[in-house]
C-alpha cells in the first residue's frame, strides 16, 4: 500500500493479524470480567492498554501497533460513551514513537556496545595471558593439605 506516493508496500502476515486479534480479545474479555464499567482499564491509575500498545509496537513494528490501535478504537466505540479521544491519541503516540526508538537503539547503541565489549574481551585476554596463566598451577589451584 502506498500512502500519498510515499513508502513501499506495507504487508502484515495473516498470523500477525490473528495474534493481534487474540491478544486484543483476551484483554477485552479479562477486562470485562474484572470490571464491566471499565473493561479497557481507562479509568485506572495506569492504563494497561498503553503498556500493551508499547509492547506490541516494539514487537511487531509500526504496522502491527497500528493494527492494534484500530482494533482498540473499535472497542472504544463499543464500550465507551463519549469516545475517549485522549487515550486513542496516547496509544497512537506510543505506537509511532516506540519503533523509532528501537530503530535508533539498533543503529547507534548496539554497535557501540559491541565495540566496547570486544575491546573489553581483548583486554581481559591480555590480562589473563600476561598475569594469571604464567603462574604455576599450584598457586592458582592449591592442593588440599591435611596440615591446614
Amino acid at each position: 500500500m502506498k500512502f500519498l506516493g510515499f513508502g513501499g508496500r506495507i504487508f502484515i502476515d495473516k498470523i500477525i493479524i490473528l495474534e493481534l486479534l487474540v491478544v486484543s480479545i483476551a484483554i477485552f474479555v479479562i477486562g470485562w470480567f474484572l470490571n464491566k464499567d471499565d473493561p479497557l482499564f481507562l479509568k485506572s491509575e495506569y492504563q494497561i492498554i498503553n503498556l500493551l500498545a508499547v509492547v506490541l509496537s516494539l514487537y511487531y513494528g509500526f504496522s502491527g501497533g497500528l493494527t492494534f490501535v484500530l482494533i482498540l478504537s473499535f472497542a472504544y466505540l463499543l464500550f465507551y460513551k463519549p469516545f475517549p479521544y485522549i487515550q486513542l491519541l496516547q496509544n497512537l503516540l506510543f505506537v509511532r514513537l516506540c519503533p523509532k526508538i528501537l530503530l535508533i537503539a539498533n543503529t547507534t547503541l548496539y554497535p557501540t556496545l559491541s565495540i566496547a565489549l570486544s575491546t573489553l574481551s581483548l583486554h581481559l585476554k591480555h590480562y589473563l595471558s600476561s598475569y594469571v596463566l604464567p603462574l604455576p598451577a599450584i598457586y592458582i589451584f592449591p592442593k588440599p593439605s591435611l596440615k591446614h
